[in-house]
């Protein structure tokens, strides 16, 4: 449910108006979640904080790297294309 919340712009005026939700895939994404990615990769993977994991580094860069493979399949998931498609 939460990440329905951050990733979805579906209110609930929305919902009474339509009477439903439209489904998970067809409700439009908010463009903000692409520039929260963004810099948060930049913050996760800048100096400061891979200098607290120096020692771990190799784990560190590989869960976090898996991490944002996997949110941004999710935001490619929700997302909608303007072509009207999927």
């Amino acid at each position: 449910m939460i990440l329905y919340k951050v990733f979805c712009s579906c209110s609930p005026a929305s919902v009474r108006r339509t009477g439903s939700y439209r489904g998970w895939r067809n409700v439009p994404m908010r463009k903000d979640v692409w520039f929260f990615l963004f810099f948060l990769g930049v913050l996760l993977f800048g100096w400061p904080i891979m200098s607290i994991f120096r020692y771990g580094l190799a784990i560190y860069l590989f869960v976090i790297w898996l991490l944002f493979i996997v949110l941004i399949f999710v935001a490619t998931i929700f997302s909608e294309r303007e072509d009207g498609g999927g």
